[in-house]
Parts: C-alpha cells; sequence; structure tokens
C-alpha cells in the first residue's frame, strides 16, 4: 500500500513509519541547515539540492532558522514527516561537517594571515632603499647623469633595519631580501631602476624574480634583470 508525502512523491507504509527523532532533526537542522543537511533525514532530496546550490545566497540558512522553531515547538513531527537517514548517519554529520568547516576556514585565515605579514615585511625592503634613492637623485643633481660605476655603500647612506641596499652601476638601488625578513625569499631583490625625463629622474620598481610578484605592492610587481 501507498500514499504520499508532502513532496507528493509515493512512500509504502513501511516508509511512512519511520520515527523521526526530534533531537536528531534539531541538531541537524542547526548544525547542517546552511546547506540543508537536514532535507537528507527527511527525505525532501530536491530541497537538499536546492539548498547545497544556494547556500552562498544564506538564504537556506535563514529557512532552517525558521524551520528550527516549527521543528521545536511541534510535538508530533512523526505524523508530518518520516526519517529516511539512519539518526547515526546525522549525528556524525553534524559533528564531522562543522568542524570540516571550520578547518577549512581556519587554514584559509592563517594563510592568508601569512601573506598579510609577508607583504607588510615587503614595505621594509622599500623603506630601505629610500635612502639610496636620495643618493642617487643629489648624484643626478650635481653631475647631470646617472653614476656610471657602482657607488661606493657609504656614498648609500646607512642601511635601513635588516635590509642590505646597494647602488649599481646606472644608480640601479638593489635592496637584498634577508633570511630573518623572509626565509623563502631570501637572497631575492626588490630592484628600483632611476630613467632620466629631462632634469628629473622616475623610478620603475620591480623585483628579480616572480616568485616575490605576490608579496610585494602592486607598484613593484614588474620583473626585472639583476645590473
Amino acid at each position: 500500500m501507498e500514499n504520499a508525502n508532502l513532496n507528493g512523491t509515493p512512500t509504502t507504509v513501511a516508509e511512512s513509519k519511520r520515527q523521526v527523532s526530534k533531537p536528531v532533526l534539531l541538531v541537524s537542522t542547526l548544525c547542517l541547515g546552511a546547506v540543508g543537511g537536514h532535507k537528507l533525514y527527511l527525505g525532501k532530496w530536491l530541497q537538499f539540492t536546492l539548498s547545497l546550490l544556494f547556500c552562498w545566497t544564506g538564504i537556506p540558512s535563514l529557512i532552517a532558522l525558521v524551520e528550527f522553531i516549527i521543528y521545536a515547538s511541534t510535538e508530533k513531527l512523526n505524523e508530518k514527516y518520516s526519517a529516511h537517514v539512519p539518526s547515526v548517519v546525522m549525528i556524525v554529520l553534524s559533528v564531522l561537517v562543522p568542524i570540516v568547516t571550520i578547518g577549512i576556514f581556519a587554514s584559509i585565515a592563517l594563510t592568508a594571515s601569512g601573506d598579510y605579514q609577508r607583504r607588510g615585511n615587503m614595505v621594509e625592503l622599500i623603506v630601505s632603499s629610500q635612502g639610496a634613492k636620495t643618493t642617487v637623485s643629489e648624484y643626478f643633481s650635481k653631475n647631470n647623469k646617472l653614476p656610471s660605476t657602482e657607488l661606493a655603500p657609504d656614498t648609500a647612506g646607512e642601511p635601513v633595519g635588516r635590509v642590505k641596499v646597494k647602488i649599481a652601476r646606472g644608480g640601479v638601488v638593489v635592496a637584498t631580501v634577508p633570511a630573518e625578513l623572509d626565509a623563502k625569499l631570501a637572497g631575492k631583490a626588490l630592484i628600483m631602476v632611476p630613467k632620466v625625463e629631462g632634469n628629473n629622474l622616475t623610478w620603475t620598481c620591480g623585483v628579480q624574480d616572480e616568485s616575490m610578484l605576490l608579496v610585494v605592492p602592486s607598484s613593484c610587481r614588474t620583473v626585472l634583470p639583476m645590473p
């Protein structure tokens, strides 16, 4: 003998008598409602699929909140619903899915935090090169040309912090990444190339290696040859 459930799907009498555990339904609605996981428990496959597809909108979460209140205030759930997934499976999913989700977001957050820290460290390269850029500008003002040889280290002034800065031929400023600043990029350099335009100097900022492109400011995301 068959009857129809709320979705109009034919079910047998045996299926209609599958008992719904109210605690399991409430827990699964609370923990899995954002992706429509509680719909699995009730055998509402279409609603589960739609909730999963549109979970990014937040709408399934709002619907689940309303349904949680409805389920909590309904005494005779078995007269309206039937269970289609074992309760133990729903409990396991209700525990594992939030844990996995939190783990994924935590991993993304830690990665983003690490990238942000590395970008902050790269600012030190730019700050450290400012004294050398000033030295090149002063040289140009006095001689009306760029230096044809590497300037002496003391000419570039004292390096700032941990970064080693040198002024290469043509006034190119090279700031080398120390290991304590970024172990992955140690030995690679930020490069600033001067260009004479009339009576002024303009600077092109770039990096020695493509691996630095994601951690330097957008104005320096160009790979330049080492002088």
